[in-house]
C-alpha cells in the first residue's frame, strides 16, 4: 500500500484508512483511529482559518462529522461508543497494532520513541503532516498554547519573570527538544535537532514543518463551559443519539444562550 503523504486531504485520509482496514472480531485492524476527544473531529473544521470553536453557528463542522459517521458505519475507525464503553486508550491500541493511522498531537513522538526503546511498541512507525480540507495548504495544522504565568501573590515576581524568560526562550526550548518535546518556538535548528533525536522515524522531518498553526480554542472567559457543551453534543452525534444537523444546531443554541446572544 502507498505510504501516507505530507499532502493528504481528509477525504484521502479516510479513503486510505478504508483500504488499510482488515480482519474482524478480536483480530480486526482498523485503518484509522480517532480518539474520543472532540478535537479529533473538530480541529479539521478550523484549519481553513475562517472559523473557531467559539461560534454562533456550528454548521461549518458538518462535513467532518459526515466523514466520521460514515467511517464508523463502515468499520474503518472504531466507533466512539466502543471506545468509551471499553475505556480504551489510543496508545495501548496503537502499541497492539490494532489500527494503522491516527491524527495525534506532537507529544506522541516522544512517547512513541520511549515506548519502542522499552520494547512496548517494537515496530516501525512514521509521521506525516496533518491532513487538510480541500483548498487549504498542506502543512496547515492546529494547536494550542500551554500557558505559563506568574501568580499575582508571588513574593518573588522578578525571579519568576527571569525564570519564565529562560523557560520560554531558546535555552528552555533546547531542554524541551532534548526531552523529545516540540517547543512553541520552532526554528530550523530546533526542528533539525528533533529530527536527529535517536529513535525519530526516518523520513519524518518534513512532517514537522508547518505553514500555519490554527488555534484550537481561543482564550475566552467562558471557554470551560463552551468546551463542556461541545463535548456533550460531540458525544451525542457520534453515538447516533442525535443527527448531525440536530447536534450542531443544539451546539450553537446552547453556546449562544451561554454567551447571552
Amino acid at each position: 500500500m502507498p505510504y501516507p503523504t505530507n499532502d493528504m486531504t481528509w477525504q484521502q485520509y479516510f479513503d486510505l484508512a478504508k483500504r488499510m482496514t482488515s480482519g474482524s472480531g478480536a483480530a480486526k485492524v482498523y485503518g484509522g483511529h480517532h480518539h474520543t476527544w472532540r478535537s479529533t473531529t473538530q480541529l479539521a473544521t478550523v484549519q481553513d482559518g475562517r472559523n473557531t470553536v467559539i461560534a454562533d453557528d456550528y454548521s461549518f463542522m458538518k462535513w467532518m462529522y459526515e466523514l466520521m459517521i460514515k467511517a464508523q458505519a463502515e468499520g474503518t475507525i472504531m466507533d466512539w461508543a466502543s471506545q468509551r464503553a471499553g475505556n480504551l486508550h489510543y496508545r495501548s491500541l496503537f502499541y497492539n497494532q490494532q489500527f494503522a493511522m491516527m491524527p495525534m498531537g506532537t507529544w506522541q513522538i516522544a512517547t512513541q520513541i520511549a515506548a519502542k526503546q522499552k520494547g512496548d511498541a517494537p515496530f516501525e512507525w512514521g509521521i506525516v503532516k496533518f491532513p487538510h480540507p480541500p483548498g487549504v495548504p498542506a502543512g496547515t495544522t492546529a494547536g494550542n498554547f500551554t500557558g505559563v504565568s506568574i501568580n499575582a501573590r508571588s513574593a518573588n515576581k522578578d525571579a519568576a519573570w527571569e525564570f519564565l524568560k529562560f523557560f520560554c526562550g531558546p535555552e528552555g526550548a533546547d531542554i524541551l527538544v532534548g526531552l523529545g518535546q516540540i517547543p512553541a518556538g520552532r526554528t530550523p535548528a530546533i526542528l533539525a535537532k528533533i529530527a536527529a533525536k535517536e529513535g525519530f522515524p526516518a523520513g519524518g522531518a518534513a512532517a514537522l514543518e508547518t505553514v500555519t498553526v490554527r488555534l484550537e480554542a481561543p482564550y475566552h472567559p467562558q471557554l470551560a463551559a463552551i468546551e463542556q457543551i461541545l463535548n456533550e453534543e460531540h458525544e451525542l452525534i457520534l453515538t447516533g443519539s442525535k443527527s448531525i444537523d440536530a447536534g450542531l444546531a443544539d451546539m450553537g443554541r446552547r453556546v449562544r444562550a451561554l454567551l447571552g446572544k
